[in-house]
């Protein structure tokens, strides 16, 4: 979805400023559902969870293979909808990692659980020519049909795998949500994990466009942003032991500055090695400060509370990136590539700010 919802929406619009809409409704989709899939598994576990988003991810693949088919934008975009359903449950793998792991390994088994991105980097923009081989005069038909069957597996495999039923999380909390905002760490966790995605989507969304934009082919595209799905996760292999070693702020502070060479680089030029430095360069970026924000709340946040504080967090985190998608389209139709990098320096800058100050750390 990353390589293509977007050049699949300015396809079959013909307008930039909307291409970028059924990406927003994904996110928005995810915000819908964020809270209550956080109750729902407290009632019914993760594992029911997970199944209940695989499911509905099933129906959002047919949706937008239905749209593609018939080049009906609506259809196309209410299927984004429903994988953002599917990504309101999975997001909570990286919770569900850190609650089965030992307190001195939750960094890690929150990185280990997002170094599965790999794995997509890999399939993932790889899907649109290996279903072009599959339908030769399909366009980007033959590559959704193929994550149909990934998801029929998944599902499969979720139901057949032979664990312990997890115990329903408790929701219930001693602090209201008021408290858990001004009187713990999580304000200032949720907007470090918002400006990883704030920042990180902003670039992302728009670098297909201005990729476009510049006359690269579609296949250049989707190379570049694997490579940029490639920084993202790769880094998740020892980015938990980064974090132990160094602690939370120096990883976070280096994420923060890798946002900014980024930003640089994209300032320079817009020639194919350009694109893949700087998306690289975001991704990794993107990593550093949203596993360490991701650790902090492991860490900091009393465990009768996570519940709640898991749902508040990834709840903001992706309004603000729904935000941040649904004004890049505009943004480049109106600025260009370039510009459209400046309305991140501030952002990354308020999250240096955040880091800097006096708070809770696991390290220096």
């Amino acid at each position: 979805m990353t390589s293509t919802n977007t050049l699949i929406g300015l396809d079959l619009t013909g307008n930039e400023s909307l291409s970028t809409l059924p990406i927003s409704l994904n996110i928005l989709a995810t915000l819908f559902l964020t809270i209550p899939a956080s109750f729902f598994m407290a009632r019914f576990g993760r594992r029911s969870g997970f199944l209940m988003g695989i499911f509905l991810g099933l129906i959002g693949v047919s949706l937008l293979s239905l749209g593609i088919h018939n080049k009906n934008f609506f259809l196309f975009a209410t299927g984004t909808v429903f994988m953002g359903f599917l990504n309101g449950f999975s997001t909570y793998f990286k919770f569900a990692a850190a609650e089965v792991a030992p307190k001195d390994f939750k960094s890690r088994a929150v990185s280990l659980v997002l170094a599965s991105g790999v794995i997509a980097a890999l399939i993932g923009p790889n899907l649109y020519k290996w279903g072009l081989q599959l339908l030769t005069d399909s366009g980007f038909l033959g590559g959704y049909l193929l994550l149909f069957l990934i998801y029929t597996v998944a599902f499969i495999i979720m139901v057949f795998l032979k664990t312990e039923k997890p115990a329903a999380m408790n929701w219930r909390t001693s602090k209201s949500t008021k408290e858990l905002l001004f009187k713990t760490p999580l304000l200032k966790i949720i907007l470090l994990g918002s400006i990883a995605f704030i920042v990180m989507v902003m670039i992302m969304t728009a670098t297909p466009l201005g990729m476009n934009h510049h006359h690269f082919h579609v296949e250049d595209i989707a190379q570049v942003i694997q490579f940029h799905v490639l920084g993202m996760f790769v880094p998740s292999f020892f980015t938990g032991s980064l974090i132990k070693r160094f602690g939370d702020r120096k990883i976070m502070l280096a994420g923060t500055g890798l946002f900014l060479i980024c930003i640089l680089i994209n300032f320079l030029g817009n020639s194919y090695l350009h694109f893949v430095c700087s998306l690289i360069l975001l991704g990794i970026g993107w990593n550093f400060l949203f596993v360490g924000a991701t650790t902090l709340l492991a860490y900091q946040i009393p465990t009768e509370d996570q519940p709640k504080a898991q749902a508040l967090n990834d709840f903001f985190i992706a309004a603000f990136a729904a935000l941040s998608i649904a004004s890049s389209g505009k943004l480049h139709a109106t600025l260009g590539w370039a510009n459209l990098n400046l309305f991140a320096i501030p952002i990354t800058i308020l999250g240096i700010i955040l880091i800097l100050r006096k708070g809770h750390h696991s390290g220096k």
